[in-house]
C-alpha cells in the first residue's frame, strides 16, 4: 500500500504553474503520462483545483481556511522513503516561501497533520510518543534541514479524528 499525502493551499495558483514550481530545480522529472505529473526517488507528485465542496468545507471547518489549490504526493512502494518525503518537504518549502502567502495543511492520508500555515505562523507536528517509557523522537525530525521558514514543532492534534 502507497502512502499519500495531501498539501491544501489557499493561493491563487493553476495546477500547472504549482507543478512547473514544484519541478523547477528540484529532482523530480515530468511523467510522460495525459495527465500532468511529476516522478521522481520513489514519490508521484500531482496537482487539483480544489472544487470538491465536501473537501473544501472540511478543511474550512478544521483549519479555518477554504483551499482553492491542493497537491498530492503519492509515495512508491519501491522507491526511497526518505528520499521521497524529503523531496515532498522541499517541495512544500519552495511553495509556501515563494509563491503561497496564504494559509496551507499538510496532510498524512488525509487527517494526520504534517504541518500547517494558518495566519502565517508555521508549525511542525511534534508527534512525538511515549512507548515503555522512552520518548521517541517525531517523524518530521529527520527532515527539519529540509524546512526552510520560520517554524515552531507542538503537538497538532488534527480536528479531523
Amino acid at each position: 500500500m502507497a502512502l499519500s499525502y495531501r498539501l491544501h493551499l489557499a493561493t491563487e495558483l493553476e495546477p500547472l504553474q504549482a507543478l512547473n514550481i514544484a519541478f523547477a530545480g528540484s529532482n523530480l522529472e515530468w511523467a510522460s503520462s495525459p495527465d500532468a505529473r511529476l516522478f521522481g526517488d520513489g514519490l508521484l507528485v500531482g496537482a487539483y483545483l480544489e472544487d470538491d465542496d465536501g473537501d473544501r468545507f472540511m478543511i474550512e471547518e478544521a483549519f479555518g481556511f477554504i483551499p482553492t489549490l491542493s497537491m498530492w504526493f503519492r509515495f512508491v512502494n519501491t522507491g526511497d522513503y526518505y528520499k521521497a518525503k524529503s523531496t515532498m518537504f522541499q517541495v512544500t518549502m519552495k511553495l509556501l516561501n515563494q509563491e503561497v502567502s496564504g494559509d496551507a495543511v499538510l496532510l498524512f492520508n488525509g487527517e494526520i497533520i504534517e504541518l500547517q500555515r494558518l495566519k502565517g505562523q508555521l508549525l511542525l507536528n511534534d508527534d512525538s510518543r511515549i512507548i515503555n517509557g522512552k520518548k521517541l523522537q517525531p517523524s518530521i525530525t529527520p527532515f527539519l534541514s529540509d524546512i526552510k521558514l520560520p517554524y515552531e514543532l507542538r503537538n497538532l492534534p488534527s480536528p479531523l479524528l
